[in-house]
């Protein structure tokens, strides 16, 4: 089977606090290694094996599917008080989902 390459792009949006100290409400470093830990292998990798839902087959690998899978992957991640908004996952610069989905008015 061909490798169904893109080149991902992954937001996390998160809401907290500011720190007066810091001027951040979340350490960007840390959501920056543990994006980078969970999306190491993504561009131009084969999701099929990379993610292991994915290849157990319990996980569909469309955008919509692995930004929800990655919600719940970062969302315990975050340090309080910050705490995740939502991720949107662009498979291409035009083409994405987000988790959870924004409605329209």
């Amino acid at each position: 089977m061909d490798i169904h390459e893109h080149d991902w792009m992954l937001e996390v949006h998160t809401v907290g606090p500011i720190d007066p100290d810091t001027g951040f409400s979340v350490d960007l470093s840390a959501v920056d290694r543990i994006v980078g830990d969970m999306t190491e292998g993504w561009d131009g990798g084969d999701l099929n094996v990379l993610i292991p839902e994915v290849a157990s087959g319990s996980l569909v690998p469309t955008t919509e599917s692995l930004a929800r899978w990655a919600y719940m992957h970062l969302e315990s991640r975050i340090s309080p008080p910050a705490r995740l908004v939502r991720v949107a996952l662009f498979e291409s610069p035009t083409v994405g989902s987000q988790y959870p989905a924004e409605e329209s008015p």
